[in-house]
């Protein structure tokens, strides 16, 4: 994945998701000109065929979450419309929405985490 073309206050936790084996459809800082009014992370639940449901990935995105440092925040189902005005019904098509409560929150996350990050170096 190209992680420098994601908006650059998502960028880590996108990583991050994905180092735990949660792969990530989507993502958007939130905000003014952005696709959601908060940051979002869109997630396939379908990251281990076979193994999970789309509970156990639910279960397993919050705590990845949890992990991370993020304290605020919503898990919900979403349907993939591709464009389709289709109304919902739970299929394999089915993605997990995660949105963070606050961008300020994730962006004072961030900073400390950096900073934590370059205290290591020293």
């Amino acid at each position: 994945m190209n992680y420098s073309k994601l908006d650059k206050n998502i960028r880590r936790l996108v990583k991050f998701l994905n180092k735990k084996g949660i792969e990530t459809t989507s993502s958007c800082e939130g905000g003014d000109g952005h696709g959601f009014k908060f940051p979002t992370v869109i997630v396939n639940p379908n990251w281990k065929p076979g193994e999970l449901d789309l509970h156990d990935t639910r279960r397993a995105t919050a705590v990845a979450l949890l992990k991370f440092g993020l304290e605020g925040f919503t898990i919900s189902e979403t349907y993939n419309y591709q464009g389709s005005q289709k109304p919902w019904k739970p299929t394999e098509n089915n993605l997990i929405k995660v949105e963070l409560w606050s961008k300020s929150a994730l962006l004072k996350l961030l900073k400390k985490k950096k900073l934590k990050k370059k205290a290591k170096k020293k």
